[in-house]
């Protein structure tokens, strides 16, 4: 297999500003040809394969493991990504009047990367054939202001074999299609399964740059956090800190974003105000402590640990996930965390159980209570816990045979996310249990309604 070719700092800083990266994978014209007849030949005869669209499809495998590619999604999620098992084929047939703006993120906006997604065009797209449309810098908002032209769309034309890595939460949508040709596009997911610790791209180890004076602080503290810095806070210290705390709640989300990144200069010293504000009636206000919060990083943990203990489920589940979002430099808030996983409001055990893959990441001290969290009656709860598990998996110390169960678990992606943990386990055993789940869970890629054997 040939090396990953990673991205260079400039191409990180046009994902970090932007939200998105064009990738050139240099396959021949007819490999995209194949590619766009065969799936052309399975939405006519079978429809949708939806998450069987790889097997039905086995030639993806040569975009989505080029070394192009491949090196982008090292750079931007670290070495140990997971090929996220939710994938889709999206079909924009001839004439459709196309999608409204959206973001697909099931969860609350979060600025550092720990998911993407990757889209691939088989074949050529105009304007006119319906691309995928997306604001450009979009992907740090919760709400997309109109009449602003920053915010104008942006189609993804191309030539066949158009590669575009995106934040998970970049405002996107399929546009009309007026021509009387279809359009496909696979999107796949990606997740990250460590922490950054270094850089994981081509880095020469240079500081921030950016000449755009857009989110100037928010941007250098992704940029940091990309690069594994223990403390990722930007902005300068302020002391007007009664006028950057009514910021929080600026008309202007641009405004409440630049105003929450710069109240973390204060460090340590603004976090029990940002706390407080985690039970604000106001959305934006919560919100952007949360990013303040996370930014300020170890310093907030104790006093968010405090805030678990509220009355208020909404004041827990904000701080779980801001504990969460804060990463390995909270790893003293786990026990909090695990004890979460039994509270009675189902989506504070959710952020919860997603925190604790991203903070627990040192020890295996979280695995046996988030392999019990796999009995939760809610599946999303199961769904993060599982990853959770397959993210602390290399930590794992005889807890196999309590994990396999949930092999046969009613949810797709709690049982693809335990193979995945099997795998990253690393032991004979579990890659024993892993090659026994294969051989019952393969799936024959001919195998057609019109040749069943």
């Amino acid at each position: 297999m040939d090396a990953p070719i990673r991205l260079t700092d400039a191409q990180m800083r046009q994902y970090i500003a932007d939200g998105y990266i064009a990738l050139d994978v240099g396959l021949p014209r007819s490999f995209h040809d194949d590619v766009y007849a065969t799936t052309h030949d399975v939405f006519e005869k079978e429809g949708n394969p939806g998450n069987n669209v790889l097997p039905r499809i086995p030639a993806l495998r040569e975009v989505y493991g080029h070394p192009v590619v491949d090196g982008a999604l090292r750079s931007v999620l670290g070495d140990g990504y997971y090929m996220h098992p939710h994938r889709h084929c999206h079909h924009n047939p001839p004439g459709s009047p196309g999608q409204t703006m959206h973001i697909d993120s099931w969860a609350r906006r979060r600025h550092t990367t720990r998911m993407v997604m990757v889209f691939y065009y088989p074949q050529d797209t105009p304007a006119e054939r319906g691309p995928t449309g997306v604001v450009a810098a979009s992907h740090p908002y919760n709400d997309r202001p109109e009449g602003d032209p920053r915010w104008d769309e942006l189609k993804l034309v191309g030539d066949a074999g158009t590669v575009v890595l995106v934040h998970y939460d970049i405002w996107h949508r399929g546009t009309p299609n007026t021509t009387d040709e279809p359009r496909y596009m696979m999107k796949f997911l990606f997740s990250r399964m460590d922490e950054p610790t270094q850089p994981t791209w081509d880095a020469t180890g240079d500081a921030w740059q950016d000449d755009t004076g857009l989110h100037p602080a928010m941007r250098e503290t992704l940029w940091n956090w990309h690069t594994g810095a223990p403390n990722a806070a930007g902005g300068a210290e302020s002391t007007d800190v009664a006028s950057l705390l009514t910021g929080l709640g600026a008309e202007s989300e641009t405004q409440a974003l630049d105003a929450a990144y710069e109240i973390a200069g204060a460090g340590a010293d603004i976090v029990p105000a940002l706390v407080d504000k985690l039970s604000d009636e106001s959305a934006r206000v919560w919100r952007g402590a949360g990013y303040a919060l996370s930014s300020i990083g170890a310093p907030s943990v104790d006093a968010l640990v405090a805030a678990t203990e509220s009355d208020d489920a909404s004041t827990r589940d904000r701080a779980a996930a801001v504990i969460g979002d804060i990463g390995m430099p909270a790893a003293a808030a786990t026990s909090t965390l695990v004890d979460l996983l039994k509270d009675d409001d189902t989506t504070v055990r959710q952020h919860a159980a997603n925190a604790l893959g991203i903070v627990a990441q040192g020890s295996g001290e979280a695995i046996r209570p988030l392999i019990g969290a796999l009995d939760d009656g809610d599946e999303w709860v199961r769904r993060f816990a599982s990853m959770s598990i397959a993210q602390l998996a290399p930590n794992m110390n005889g807890e196999l045979d309590a994990l396999t169960p949930a092999l046969g678990d009613d949810n797709r992606y709690v049982r693809a996310n335990t193979m995945f943990a099997l795998r990253r386990a690393g032991t004979d055993a579990a890659r024993e249990r892993l090659l026994d789940e294969l051989a019952v869970a393969r799936w024959c890629p001919t195998t057609t309604r019109e040749t069943t054997f």
